[in-house]
């Protein structure tokens, strides 16, 4: 009592539990430590995530929702687990580049005029560049459509629902501005718990924002 067991070092308990609220406490039972906190028992193996997640995950819900304008409703329809299961499944570059997408910091025109006192125009359009205008920018607008496409063409070869497909495609074109065609009639063999679903993800991804789903 009174100090964590490691697998090669030995830590004192204070030093583990200053930064951490005070509904935390442990036990060591034959080299087998459990922990809870806020009456969430966990074992040794997700003390790291559990710290993290006690310590900086208050500042963190507040910097997320004030970076996209969230109420709290909206921010706990993300399926955060698996947002970071995606994300650690990418390679370095391609995991800084998707966050800075996501919050607003690639090195647009915008921050250039910031940093460098250069122009904040887009060089292809002449308009205000910043992270929004990535998106919109009336010049690529053929690019954006044949990326839209190309990314329907591998959801279809991948076997994805046709449900799943539409509604991906109507929702991001209309994030784009781009002509939507009729609605299409949904295949009659899918299964009722599919169309559920993919009803509730549609519902919750047009409150959280299109936009949040193309930067993710």
């Amino acid at each position: 009592m009174g100090q964590w067991i490691g697998t090669h070092q030995r830590w004192p308990l204070t030093t583990i539990t200053s930064a951490l609220p005070p509904l935390m406490w442990m036990y060591d039972l034959e080299q087998r430590t459990t922990i809870s906190i806020a009456d969430q028992h966990i074992d040794h193996f997700s003390l790291h995530a559990a710290t993290t997640i006690q310590v900086h995950g208050p500042e963190l819900q507040s910097f997320i929702r004030y970076r996209t304008g969230w109420t709290a409703d909206q921010f706990n329809l993300v399926n955060w687990p698996a947002l970071c299961r995606v994300i650690k499944s990418q390679p370095l570059h391609y995991r800084t580049t998707t966050m800075k997408a996501m919050y607003g910091w690639l090195h647009t025109s915008h921050w250039q005029e910031r940093i460098y006192g250069t122009s904040s125009l887009c060089p292809m359009c002449a308009s205000p560049e910043d992270n929004d205008h990535l998106w919109v920018c009336p010049v690529q607008l053929d690019d954006r459509r044949s990326i839209l496409d190309t990314m329907i063409d591998i959801l279809t070869e991948l076997g994805t629902p046709q449900l799943i497909v539409t509604t991906i495609y109507h929702g991001l074109s209309s994030l784009f501005n781009l002509h939507q065609d009729d609605e299409e009639d949904c295949p009659r063999d899918l299964l009722d718990p599919l169309i559920t679903k993919v009803s509730q993800a549609r519902d919750e991804q047009e409150s959280l924002g299109w936009d949040n789903f193309l930067r993710g």
